[in-house]
This record gives structure tokens, sequence and C-alpha cells, in this order.
């Protein structure tokens, strides 16, 4: 019997030391990108920084181990074992010194072979054995090679991200020693393909989320059923506000409401129409469904028919998840009830930890909160950047969406012309913590202080206050962010003598592209054709203008100017390659030929390039000019706080 079960185990990759791993035929290439990646680095990073003696579990992977092999089939966890993998790599090429490099080889063997993809292997074969000159050399066209590229951005990725660390050795170590699997290893005789496949498509499982609901809504006796249609309106985050309300409310609710703007939760107009649509759901059995198909048919089609259902759907993807909408709604409730933020890091995977206060709570509490919840959704919907699908090109981009409402009564939803606002909370996301956002909190707390009467140059004021604040204390994200709610922060960061400073490839990414919104939103002509399909995007690899290398006869430069922030811009792994190691000139040639700007930093830097060589004057002058455009937008955004404290004084 005991062949039949699966063996559990909770691993730390020291544990894991001795073996090889084989990603099977069936699995799919390696194609996390650089928010995943940056999630997971970012997700390590904080746990080793709160607490380096505790645990961190990344989740599962599932196992094929043979008792007469030290090699191990990896069924399941491809994805999340081979980023492990090209992190320990990193941190090797960084010459750090780590016990995480260890987990690249078993002996003389690298840990990781692929039973198909040789090109696969062959490359990272390659990035162990060689320099990086070399691998150039070998793989110089890798961003088009399809089963490579991704691997290749991911080194970039992951190697930026370790520059800025500052115990290298230590985070390294803490992955080793402290990061958790939960390996579960396959029976004997079973088809993995099939375990495989099963895993793949399996249903949706049982989410945190799930459990406090549950919690939450036993509270409410006879109001459960119409606060549960609350919590599935807000739950959502692949579709919109005004969509979820229709779904589970009804179409003819969403006829009497104007959702374009915040619309408050009535509990007597919305408490019907919750029954209503509880008694159809309840009115079916699974066994009416199977006798007679026609009654499903016209549960779904007719109504949708009768609710004149013609929105234009557009597809979406939130900047966060639901759980985490949660943990900000979650903060923002507990500055209006006067009590502190949460104890512990925030995180997702915390979340019945972080809500077991509200769960213990009474009654009219959790409705304060779930009301609350409601109004979040809303301004979240109305006012914040979304990822959202070109159904003919089947990209994403980040957009703002504009609702509007006809007389026939159906939403329309189009995208905003890229504006101040879009550019900045870009900045914001991608410079961020990918699983957090702490900026969320207090701008959504501030939309909904002004959500009956929303006037966009304050809104915007007050989010570039927020990015200030938070880029100017040295106290942690978490509790500024909740201090931002009620009270002014004092900046404590000298921002000018760190720009000023010469910090090569470790200069903080943020400042270039807080630099890029700057540029953006003060940049004179704004009818170029390049600059309106210009967009703030994510980029991780900090590139020297004037190369690192000089052209053979050429004067190099001092090391201080070599590595000022004159001479640096942030570009994204594709557009470093393609400039790679060339002569500065080469690369003001290709940046001016290119259909639109890489970045607007290298726009006003080739501008004042000319033949004269004087190289280190262009980078002083230039540096200076970057530094001064960002101290004046500091400058301002403070004189217009200022300036509005003084005449809300005076009403």
């Amino acid at each position: 019997m005991t062949q039949n079960k699966f063996g559990t185990a909770i691993i730390t990759l020291k544990d894991i030391l001795s073996y090889k791993f084989l990603i099977p035929t069936y699995q799919r290439p390696y194609v996390w990108d650089d928010e995943q990646i940056k999630s997971l680095l970012d997700d390590f990073h904080l746990s080793f920084t709160s607490n380096a003696n505790e645990n961190y579990y990344i989740g599962t992977i599932i196992t094929k181990e043979e008792s007469t092999s030290n090699q191990i089939e990896l069924v399941d966890g491809q994805q999340r074992f081979t980023t492990l993998w090209l992190i320990a790599y990193c941190f090797k090429k960084l010459n750090v010194s780590t016990r995480l490099t260890e987990f690249l080889k078993v002996g003389d063997q690298m840990k990781l072979s692929f039973e198909i993809r040789n090109e696969v292997e062959n490359y990272l074969y390659y990035l162990l054995n060689n320099s990086s000159e070399h691998i150039e050399n070998v793989y110089p066209d890798v961003n088009r090679q399809e089963f490579v590229k991704h691997i290749a951005k991911a080194v970039s990725t992951i190697e930026s991200y370790l520059r800025l660390i500052d115990e290298q050795a230590g985070f390294g170590d803490f992955i080793f020693e402290n990061v958790h699997l939960v390996k579960n290893n396959t029976p004997d005789n079973v088809d993995l393909n099939k375990i495989f496949t099963t895993i793949n498509s399996s249903g949706i499982q049982l989410e945190q989320t799930d459990i406090i609901k549950s919690k939450l809504l036993n509270h409410l006796g006879d109001e459960k059923v119409l606060y549960s249609k609350l919590w599935e309106v807000c739950e959502n985050m692949f579709s919109y506000f005004e969509k979820n309300v229709r779904d589970s409310f009804g179409g003819e609710l969403t006829k009497k409401l104007d959702l374009t703007s915040w619309v408050a939760f009535r509990r007597d107009i919305f408490y019907a129409h919750a029954e209503n649509r509880e008694e159809q759901a309840q009115g079916l059995t699974i066994s009416d469904i199977i006798n007679n198909t026609s009654i499903a048919l016209t549960t779904t089609e007719e109504t949708d028919q009768k609710d004149n259902l013609k929105s234009d759907e557009i597809y979406c993807r939130s900047l966060i998840s639901f759980p985490q909408l949660l943990i900000h709604t979650y903060r923002i409730h507990l500055a209006k009830e006067s009590k502190a933020d949460f104890e512990g890091t925030f995180h997702a995977n915390r979340i019945i930890e972080i809500f077991d206060p509200l769960i213990n709570s009474n009654k009219e509490e959790i409705k304060r909160f779930l009301e609350l919840l409601w109004d979040v959704r809303q301004v979240f919907d109305l006012y914040i950047i979304k990822w959202v699908v070109d159904l003919s090109t089947k990209q994403e981009s980040l957009e703002l969406v504009n609702f509007n409402k006809n007389s026939n009564d159906y939403y329309s939803k189009t995208n905003y012309a890229v504006d101040d606002f879009h550019q900045l909370q870009s900045m914001l996301y991608f410079t961020g913590d990918y699983l957090r956002q702490y900026w969320l909190t207090p701008y959504l707390h501030f939309l909904l202080e002004n959500k009956t009467q929303y006037d966009k140059a304050k809104a915007l004021l007050r989010l570039e206050e927020i990015d200030n604040e938070l880029s100017l204390t040295k106290d942690k994200n978490k509790n500024t962010s909740f201090s931002q709610l009620s009270q002014d922060i004092d900046y404590h960061v000298d921002y000018e003598l760190y720009l000023y400073q010469s910090h090569g490839v470790r200069f903080q990414h943020y400042w270039f592209q807080k630099l890029e919104y700057i540029l953006w939103k003060n940049w004179k002509d704004r009818e170029d054709e390049k600059f309106k399909r210009y967009r703030i995007s994510s980029k991780n690899s900090v590139e020297h203008l004037n190369p690192q290398t000089p052209k053979p006869g050429a004067m190099k430069l001092k090391e201080e100017l070599l590595n000022a922030f004159g001479n640096l811009v942030l570009l994204s792994v594709t557009q470093n390659s393609e400039y790679s190691n060339k002569y500065i000139h080469v690369k003001q040639a290709e940046f001016n030929s290119k259909n639109n700007y890489d970045t607007l930093k290298s726009k006003l830097f080739f501008d004042e390039l000319d033949d004269n060589g004087d190289f280190e004057n262009l980078i002083s002058i230039h540096g200076k000019q970057m530094i001064e455009n960002i101290k004046k937008h500091y400058n301002d955004v403070r004189n217009k706080k200022s300036k509005n404290l003084i005449n809300s004084d005076m009403l």
C-alpha cells in the first residue's frame, strides 16, 4: 500500500545538494518574466531583512525518484526551481562568497539537465563555465532564440537586483538555508505525464481569502447573502467593477446605477437584488441541469439578452491580487478605526493571521470593513492603472480605462490617452515591491476621502507627495505608508548627495525611472511622434552611455565619471544587449534610427553629443541637469503642498 502513496518532505536547497534534477519532456520551456522573478526576490529579501533566522516557504515541487540513482525527475515546479538555480548562478557571477553557489553542480556535473531542449542545457553550461564576453560571442543573438531568451533575461534581472543588495553573502546563505520547499515524491508505477496534466488543469483551489470570507460572514446572520454578494463583486480582479456588480446583483440593478463614478453601498437597494439572485441560483439542482440542458441555457443566455448586455468587454489584469487588495483595505480600515497597523510583514501568505483581529471583532465592525471594501474596489477600478489586453495583438499594456454609460444602459470602456497619472503610476509599479505596492494604501485612502468630489490636479499632487515621501524616508515603506494616512512624513535621505556619487551599475533603479516621469511631465515638444509613443516600462539593466571599454586609441574616462549618473541610463535587458559595449557614437546612431525612445534621458544626452570628444564635460553637465530636474520636482511638489495648506487654512 505504501507504494501507492506520495512521500512528502520539507526540504531546503542544502538538503538536496547531492541530487541532480531532470526536466522531463512534458514540461514547458522556462517563461518567467521580470515581474515574477522580482516578486520572488522581493519576498526572499523582505524575509531576510525582517528576520534572517525565520524560514520562508516557497511552495511545492513534485518529483519522481529512483532508489538506485541520484537523479530526480521534476514532475512539477520547473519554473520556480530553474529560477533558484539562476539565482545561485548570479551569486557566482558576482563573485559573492555564499554556500548557495554549491547548488549549481553535483560534483563536476550541472545540477539541471533537460530531457529535450539541448540548447537550453548547453546555454546553462556556457553560463556556468565561461566569461560574459565569451558567452556574448557564442550567443550574440540570444534574445532571438525562443527557448533561451527568457533565461538570458532572467539572468540580467537577477544580477541587476543582487547588485543593489548590501548584504549579498548573508542573503545568499539565507536562500540556501532558510528557503523551504515541500517535496512530494510520486509513487512507483504512475503515469507522470497524466499527473502533470491533472495538476495543471485541475479546478479552482480553496484560497485563504475563502476562509476569511466564511469566518467574517458567519457573524452577519440574515445579512450573510447580501455581504457575500458584495464580496463576490470585489474579489474578481480580472474583470471590472461594473461587470462584477451586474454578475452578482443582476442587470436590472446596474440599469438603475451610474457606475462611471462612485456609488454608495445601499443595503436597502442591494438587499432585494441579492436575495433575488440567490433564489435564482438555488432554483436549479445539478440533476435539473443534467436532465434538461435547455433550462441551463435559458438561465444564462436569455437573462443576458434581457439585460441588454452590449458592453465592450476589455480583458484586464489588476496590479495586485485580491488578497493584496484586502490587506490595503484592512490598513485603511484600521486607520479609520483609530487603530495601529497590523504587526509583522505585509504578505498575502499571512492574510488569515493579519485578519484574525477583524474575524474576532463584532458584527458592526465587520460590516464597516466590507462596505469599505466596496468603496476601495470602486475607486481602484476608476483611478488605478490595469494591465489591459489588446485583443487584436494579444499584447498587454498598462492603461487607465474610461467608463461611459449610454442611453441604453450599457457601459463602454475606452483607454484614456497616456497622461501624468498613467506614467507616475507606471513608475511606482515598476520600481516598487510587486507583491505589496505600498503606495496604494495612502493613495486609495486619499481617493476615498475625495470620492464624491474628485479633483484630478489634487489627486496627482497627492500621488507625487506619496512618492516623494516614500523615496526619502529611512523608515520601512510599510511603516511610512501607514503613517501617510494621517500625518506628514519628515524627509531624511539626502538624495542630492546620493545622485552626485558614482555608483555605476549599483545605482538604485528608482532614480532613473523617477527622472523619466519628471522629464515626460515637463517635455517641451509634446507633438514629437516618438514622444507620443513613449511609455514608462519595466527596465532592470543599468547601461553605460560611454562604454566601460573605450574604443581603441580613445582616452579612458575617469572612474568617477564613467560610473556617474550622467553617464548611465536604465534599459530593458533587450535594449541593453542591443547596445552592448559599442562605441558611443554608434549607440547614438542606433538610438536615433529607432521609431521610439528607449529613454528620455538618452534622448537628451545624445542630442548634446557632438564629434569633439569632450565626453567628460558632457557627462558632468548632463548629470547636473538631470539632478537639477529631480531637485526642482521635489521643491515644486513641496511648494504646491504648502500653498494648498495655506489656502485650506484660510477657508
